[in-house]
Order: structure tokens, then C-alpha cells, then sequence
């Protein structure tokens, strides 16, 4: 079979992978000072790295597969309530983070854009209804976002600001 030219490509931003085992770094937080060196030295990390550079959400999260998947595990190890992510773009990031939480069996990832709404939610929409569920977009400014975690007591345990690239 003949390899499809450059125009004939197709378009991965659009694909979403299914659920899966992602391979990570396991720690003990408790004991590590620092556990970023520990997490960056795991060879879980290199492929949870790979799953992220592999997978089609690479092409719409402005995070390298690295950040990514160290923010992937953080999340598996920490195993926090509330994830909070300002800046939702397509939510390539956002999809990283709520298929930690999702793996963890609870959590919810809440990110925060005013400006994406047209560009997150028709790929939202295509995610497995696993991942659906342990997120909420809020189509709204930070500072009125963070009014929100006030009034609903909501306690992030983990805050990415990956806001407006700009300045």
C-alpha cells in the first residue's frame, strides 16, 4: 500500500485514545523533600512520557509529553480532590489530567478559560465518558473561578496556571 502524501495526512487533533493503563512512577510522598527528582527518575516515567508524546492529545495541549506526564503522576501519587487548571486552550492538558484523576477512582479536574469554549468543547465532547465525568470547564475568568472554589468549598489540591502565553 502507498504511504499517504503530506495532504492526504489525517488530522489527529481530533482522535482520542480510550482508557488505558498509563504506566507511572510510584512514591512515597511522605518521603521525599522534593519529589520531582525521585518521579523524574523512574523508569515508569519514560513511559508514561511516551504515552503522552504517542498520544493525539500531544498535538492540542501547549505542555511537552515530559510536563505532561510529570504531571500525570503527581497527581497519581498525591491522589488530590480537586485539580484546577487555568487555561484550557483544547484541552490536550486538561485531558492528561482528568485520565489521572480518572485512574485514581476520584477527583475532579476543574479548568478555567473564559476564551475556549468554541475551541474545548467539540473536544470535550468526543472524550470517553469516563473522563467526562471527572471534569468540569469553566468558561469564566480566574479570579471569578476562584469566587466559585469559595462559595462551593472547593480545596484544589493541585492549581496548573497555564494561562495566556502573550506577555
Amino acid at each position: 500500500m502507498d504511504q499517504p502524501t503530506s495532504d492526504e495526512v489525517p488530522d489527529r487533533s481530533l482522535e482520542i485514545c480510550p482508557i488505558t493503563d498509563i504506566p507511572w512512577p510510584r512514591i512515597v510522598l511522605a518521603e521525599c523533600a522534593n519529589p520531582i527528582p525521585a518521579l523524574a527518575a523512574s523508569p515508569a516515567m519514560g513511559e508514561c512520557e511516551r504515552f503522552f508524546a504517542e498520544s493525539p492529545s500531544a498535538t492540542r495541549s501547549l505542555l511537552t509529553p515530559k510536563a505532561q506526564a510529570l504531571l500525570f503522576a503527581t497527581i497519581r501519587n498525591l491522589r488530590p480532590d480537586h485539580v484546577v487548571e487555568i487555561g484550557t486552550y483544547k484541552g490536550g492538558t486538561t485531558e492528561g489530567l482528568a485520565r489521572a484523576v480518572q485512574a485514581n477512582g476520584h477527583g475532579t479536574v476543574h479548568t478555567v478559560s473564559p476564551f475556549d469554549v468554541e475551541r474545548f468543547e467539540p473536544i470535550a465532547a468526543r472524550w470517553p465518558v469516563e473522563l467526562r465525568q471527572r471534569m468540569r470547564y469553566h468558561p469564566i475568568d480566574s479570579m471569578a473561578f476562584f469566587m466559585v472554589t469559595d462559595r462551593e468549598r472547593i480545596r484544589p489540591g493541585i492549581v496548573l496556571i497555564d494561562g495566556n502565553h502573550d506577555y
